[in-house]
């Protein structure tokens, strides 16, 4: 694919979805193209307002606490493997407000708690610990939401 071709098929597929500079990067590579030539369209999407970090970072973190109800150190752990600034990382964490934030780790703890068949309640609180930590939760905050539960375990 020549450097024209690739540059038009990015525009279409950066308008259509948010992406960041580093998955850009990958889908270039797979055509052959040489580092100058994949440099000059990145810039191009970066000047354009193709491609933006900060508003990748912002829809990520808001589609995974949304949807995929990841906790900050799971979505930072992610945008850091995008090869995303911690400065940005840490920018767009900060639209999680502090009580939404509690409710998906509660929502998260409840969902996980009716599915645990666990008669000791010692043994099912570790499992859900161990599975909030998993989605990327503090310890911190699934203690203060395992409180708020505990009487329904």
């Amino acid at each position: 694919m020549n450097k024209e071709k690739a540059l038009n098929l990015m525009s279409s597929i950066c308008s259509k979805k948010e992406y960041c500079e580093f998955d850009i990067r990958k889908k270039l590579k797979k055509y052959s193209l040489l580092e100058n030539e994949i440099i000059d369209i990145i810039n191009f999407l970066k000047k354009n307002k193709f491609l933006d970090e900060n508003r990748f970072a912002n829809a990520y973190v808001r589609d995974k606490c949304k949807f995929n109800n990841w906790g900050k150190f799971k979505i930072s752990t992610m945008l850091g493997s995008k090869h995303v600034p911690e400065s940005i990382i840490a920018k767009a964490l900060e639209n999680i407000s502090d009580k939404e934030y509690a409710d998906i780790c509660l929502r998260v703890l409840i969902i996980k708690s009716r599915s645990l068949k666990e008669p000791d309640k010692l043994l099912k609180k570790n499992k859900l610990i161990s599975f909030a930590m998993g989605k990327g939760f503090s310890y911190d905050i699934i203690k203060i939401q395992l409180s708020r539960l505990e009487s329904n375990l």
